[in-house]
């Protein structure tokens, strides 16, 4: 058994070894939205590709240090460029322009919570949108990255502004939703309202993924069954409890790859 066990983290490691030796990163780049100057960090594969891309869209926090080395190099692992842009306010861009949830907390303590909900449905399809936007534009110049396989995917907040450009962005193949407004579907109509309206025009395919001890699992159900109603295709997939505490099952999109991963890579991979 020890001899066993011995062989089988002597492989483990050469799995790992040899990933790590065919994967390029994390590079920190940087590019505009507007006039405003944003960054965002980089995973690829080792060679000239051009290889599918990930668009990854990080939450409402205000550090993804530790979640991006945790997804990015899954990612890459699977052949994916990773790009992981930081949108205005937070992150690598917290010196550039508002952080939102600052934004959204304002707002609510001197107008009332529906001031709240309304503010952050225009933030999510706008300069978050935008940010977004910018994202994408950057990433399809690089000669590594094909501009014909770019999947837009996203966690928590992420996965709201993923939705939105699932329906509004151009040059898009896929997405990928992780609980996307599981902490703010219950508490803002609005939200419900204007995403349930967005998965109904979703241009592309969506798969819907939420561990099963994230806050919320009827965002998932909902859009999906609005896409299948429309007939758009989709795919949602509750998977099992990720760690021990609600947060650590809402971030199962950061951390979960290797549970996710066959499952998701499957999926944006596929043809049309």
């Amino acid at each position: 058994m020890m001899r066993l066990r011995l062989l089988m983290s002597f492989v483990v490691a050469l799995a790992c070894s040899a990933r790590a030796q065919s994967m390029v990163g994390p590079d920190t780049v940087s590019f505009t939205s507007g006039a405003l100057p944003l960054r965002g960090i980089i995973y690829r594969p080792a060679g000239a590709g051009p290889f599918p891309v990930i668009l990854f869209n990080h939450g409402s926090g205000k550090d993804y240090t530790k979640e991006v080395a945790a997804v990015g190099p899954a990612y890459a692992g699977h052949g994916f460029v990773f790009f992981a842009p930081s949108r205005r306010g937070q992150w690598l861009s917290k010196a550039t322009g508002h952080y939102v949830i600052d934004s959204l907390d304002a707002i609510e303590k001197s107008q009332g919570m529906d001031a709240r909900n309304t503010l952050l449905v225009t933030l999510m399809k706008g300069e978050q949108l935008d940010d977004v936007r910018a994202a994408l534009n950057y990433i399809t110049t690089k000669p590594y990255a094909r501009r014909d396989r770019v999947v837009v995917a996203g966690n928590s907040y992420g996965g709201i502004v993923t939705m939105y450009a699932a329906a509004y962005l151009d040059g898009l193949w896929a997405a990928v939703n992780f609980a996307g407004a599981a902490q703010s579907w219950a508490d803002s109509p609005p939200l419900q309202q204007a995403l349930t309206d967005v998965a109904a025009v979703a241009r592309i395919p969506v798969f819907f993924a939420q561990a099963e001890n994230d806050y919320d699992l009827t965002p998932s159900k909902v859009l999906s069954a609005t896409m299948t109603k429309v007939g758009q295709p989709n795919v949602m997939k509750i998977f099992p409890v990720f760690g021990k505490t609600t947060p650590e099952g809402h971030s199962f999109g950061y951390f979960g790859g290797d549970i996710w991963g066959p499952d998701v890579v499957a999926f944006v991979k596929k043809p049309k």
